[in-house]
């Protein structure tokens, strides 16, 4: 099993040494959303986004985290963005939004 509290740390110190490093703020956001911190993953997949906006993976992160949410504009907008930086990735794209929507669903049903 990953070790995320450890991860989180690494990705810290990387980002105390190059406050620009977009993979850093990425992956710590990805590790945020896993356990959780859904606010702090946006926060980081946002700030990955600003830093490198040429890369589609913040795009299709953020998009997949707000189809989990409901935040359907959001995800929508997000996907297409992603698409529009790699239109190869298209079919990956439409599978990452049916699990995120699913996840919604099942959310919704153990409430």
């Amino acid at each position: 099993m990953a070790d995320y509290g450890r991860a989180l740390l690494d990705y810290n110190k990387a980002i105390a040494l190059d406050s620009t490093y977009a993979d850093a703020y990425l992956n710590r956001g990805y590790a945020y959303s896993i356990i959780g911190n859904v606010e702090r993953a946006l926060r980081d997949i946002g700030r990955a986004a600003q830093l490198d906006p040429s890369s589609y993976r913040p795009y299709a992160y953020r998009a997949r985290i707000l189809a989990s949410l409901g935040e359907t504009q959001g995800a929508v907008g997000d996907f297409s963005r992603a698409l529009s930086l790699n239109p190869s990735s298209a079919a990956l794209f439409r599978r990452a939004w049916r699990r995120a929507v699913q996840s919604r669903s099942i959310q919704r049903r153990n409430r």
